[in-house]
C-alpha cells in the first residue's frame, strides 16, 4: 500500500499535483535569496541539487531545478519514470474533449442569432485564445532555458539534470502544440459552419 499524506493523497498523487503546479508557475518551490541568488530550504534541498550552484548570470538555476520531475521524484521519494507516466495522464484528462449532451436540432436552432451554430463558434474561439496564450507561455518558458543548454557544461550530474529540465520543456511544448493546432482547426471549423448556417437560415426566412 502507497504511502499517504497528511491530506490523504498519496506520494505519486501529490508529486504529479507539485510536478504541474511548479512547471506552470503556479506554485514556487520552497527557499529563499542570499546574496542575490536562490537557495532551496532544508526541506526542499535534495541530493540532486548538490552539483547545481546559482550565479550572478543564472541567480535562480536551483529554483529552476527545483521544478523539474527529475527532482520532485526525488522529494517524494517515487521512480521518476513512473511521475512522468503519471504527469501525462493527468495533462491528457485535463485536455480531454468535453462530451456535451445531443439535443435535437433544427435550421432554426442552429442558425438564429445567439443559436447553437454561434455558440459553437464563440466557445471555439475562447479555446483558441486560450490555446494561443498558452503557447506563447510555454515558449517563453522554454526560452529560458535554451541559454543553458548553450552555455551547458560537457559532462557530470549539472548536465543530467539540465538535459532532464529541457527534455520535460520540449513534452510540454509539444503537447501545447498540438493542443494548440486542435484549437485553431476546430475554431475554423465552426467559423465555416456558422458562416454556412447563418445563410442557409436567412434563405429559409425569405423563402417563408
Amino acid at each position: 500500500m502507497s504511502q499517504r499524506t497528511p491530506d490523504g493523497e498519496s506520494r505519486l498523487e501529490e508529486a504529479v499535483r507539485i510536478a504541474i503546479t511548479r512547471e506552470e508557475r503556479m506554485e514556487s518551490p520552497r527557499g529563499e535569496w542570499h546574496d542575490r541568488l536562490w537557495y532551496p530550504a532544508d526541506d526542499e534541498r535534495q541530493t540532486c541539487c548538490e552539483k547545481i550552484t546559482p550565479t550572478e548570470s543564472n541567480r535562480q538555476a536551483l529554483e529552476s531545478h527545483c521544478r523539474t520531475q527529475a527532482h520532485i521524484a526525488k522529494l517524494f521519494q517515487v521512480p521518476l519514470p513512473e511521475l512522468r507516466r503519471a504527469v501525462k495522464r493527468a495533462r491528457d484528462a485535463d485536455r480531454g474533449p468535453a462530451r456535451p449532451a445531443r439535443p435535437a436540432l433544427s435550421l432554426h436552432t442552429l442558425g438564429s442569432p445567439g443559436g447553437r451554430a454561434d455558440v459553437l463558434f464563440e466557445a471555439s474561439r475562447s479555446a483558441h485564445g486560450d490555446a494561443l496564450q498558452e503557447l506563447r507561455a510555454e515558449a517563453q518558458r522554454f526560452e529560458r532555458v535554451l541559454p543553458r543548454l548553450i552555455a551547458a557544461p560537457e559532462s557530470g550530474d549539472a548536465l543530467l539534470e539540465l538535459l532532464e529540465e529541457a527534455s520535460a520543456g520540449v513534452d510540454r511544448l509539444h503537447l501545447t502544440i498540438e493542443y494548440c493546432r486542435q484549437a485553431e482547426t476546430t475554431y475554423d471549423s465552426a467559423r465555416v459552419v456558422r458562416d454556412l448556417v447563418s445563410r442557409l437560415f436567412e434563405r429559409e426566412k425569405k423563402s417563408a
